[in-house]
């Protein structure tokens, strides 16, 4: 507890000296509030003056303070109120109060205004009308490639969700868009952009698979299919269809066999005999969701840029582990890492930050604003016990409903990001001749896309 508090002092005090930039802190591990930023102010996301209009962007768009519907009961502070302690630990909630107020959000990539907070309606369109007059003057032409796409998505995701609600101002939903218009790039350029997989290869690679805390990430060359990896075609969820993340997603599996459909069958009629659920042997697999930006005559381009990496290890019923150390208490352990803004903008090339499942944050993008840890809402889907033996070693991909097989194509899920986001551009393009005039709310049904 001391040495918390110590490292709790020493973070806000650099805050305060204006050392490190409030929103750039993050509460510390083993906090009650862990992951979370510190304080609700700018942060140096797109540049080094905390004023500049792009971080006060930034800041209006990704900072909030938000009361959760849902309040998870693998919270710290939960835990320790033994909330809904009769039940299994991934399925604890309670419904949230206003006591359960919180500031979320900063570097993330799923932004926690869950509505437009009317009290930001003049300081945002004094500020986008601030950042589109310095691309119109080339002020801002200085800026990496890379930048203005990350900006773009940026805009791109709080506007396309404000779309969806029919009380949105048209005046922010205008001056978004024509930001989004403003930083668009050509398609060749998009594509040229780096993919930064060896970046955070190189970040994090080396040592065996720990707990999750500890970061993992694969020495193998996983996007180039190398070493038993291979690359899976299935089915979208509408958790990862373009629409939704913003962001083509593709999944990829070590398979030490050649034939995946007997070796799927192989894992779900070994593990399900078991009582742990643990397969036979280790099952390994990585998502990568890369960015999807807007070119200048508003169509999708599917960018090679990677936005977010996920592995995963489920462990064999024969290795030796703690179970508490894993993700899901069971055997199975996600690594995640998010493409970081500012020290991307800093490096001049993609650079990423591990995520802890002991972290938290809020998950609006599941159909409720849940406040929880990563590990309690990847459990959920993601658990060996208990599930019902719908997925093989809790891995949705593999489930019949997915269909997966193995894809010969790198290029697939790039091409049926870019045909899926067309619901998305084609409501951009009518807003931009709507203008800040009302609109009925935008509608998409994942079962009818590509």
């Amino acid at each position: 507890m001391i040495r918390l508090a110590l490292i709790l002092v020493v973070a806000l005090s650099a805050v305060a000296r204006g050392d490190q930039p409030a929103a750039s802190a993050r509460h510390p591990a083993g906090s009650p509030d862990a992951g979370l930023p510190l304080s609700a102010d700018p942060g140096p996301s797109y540049d080094d003056d905390i004023q500049h209009p792009l971080n006060k962007l930034h800041q209006l768009l990704f900072i909030a303070d938000v009361s959760p519907v849902e309040i998870s009961g693998a919270l710290p502070r939960e835990v320790a109120a033994g909330t809904e302690a009769d039940r299994p630990w991934y399925f604890r909630k309670r419904t949230g109060t206003p006591d359960d107020r919180r500031t979320f959000g900063g570097d993330v990539r799923v932004s926690p205004v869950l509505a437009w907070p009317q009290e930001r309606t003049e300081a945002l369109t004094e500020t986008a009308g601030a950042v589109l007059a310095a691309l119109q003057d080339g002020s801002l032409q200085t800026r990496s490639p890379l930048e203005r796409l990350m900006l773009q998505w940026d805009v791109l995701g709080v506007w396309w969700r404000l779309e969806q609600q029919a009380d949105t101002p048209p005046e922010v939903l205008d001056a978004l868009a024509r930001l989004i218009r403003g930083l668009a790039q050509p398609r060749t350029d998009l594509e040229k952009l780096p993919s930064g997989w060896s970046t955070a290869q190189s970040q994090f690679a080396g040592g065996p698979p720990g707990s999750l805390e500890t970061p993992y990430f694969s020495a193998d060359d996983v996007v180039g299919r190398t070493n038993g990896w291979v690359e899976l075609e299935r089915k979208s969820t509408k958790l990862f269809a373009a629409p939704q993340s913003l962001r083509a997603a593709r999944v990829f599996l070590k398979l030490p066999h050649s034939d995946l459909k007997a070796w799927v069958q192989q894992i779900a009629s070994s593990s399900s005999a078991r009582n742990d659920q643990r397969p036979p042997e280790r099952v390994e697999t990585a998502m990568v969701l890369s960015m999807i930006g807007v070119s200048p005559d508003l169509e999708p381009v599917a960018t090679p840029v990677i936005d977010e990496i996920r592995f995963r290890t489920v462990f064999a019923a024969n290795e030796t582990i703690d179970l508490d150390t894993t993700t899901s208490r069971d055997g199975s352990t996600l690594w995640l890492y998010f493409l970081s803004r500012g020290e991307t903008r800093t490096a001049k090339e993609p650079r990423y930050r591990f995520v802890s499942g002991a972290d938290q944050t809020i998950f609006p993008e599941y159909g409720t604003a849940k406040h929880a840890t990563y590990a309690a809402q990847c459990t959920l889907c993601h658990r060996l016990t208990n599930s019902g033996n719908q997925a093989p070693a809790g891995v949705r991909s593999l489930s019949s409903f997915a269909q997966p097989k193995v894809s010969d194509d790198p290029a697939h899920r790039l091409k049926l990001a870019e045909a899926q986001m067309t619901v998305v551009t084609a409501r951009l393009k009518e807003r931009l001749e709507a203008g800040p005039k009302p609109l009925p709310a935008a509608t998409w049904d994942f079962r009818k896309l590509p």
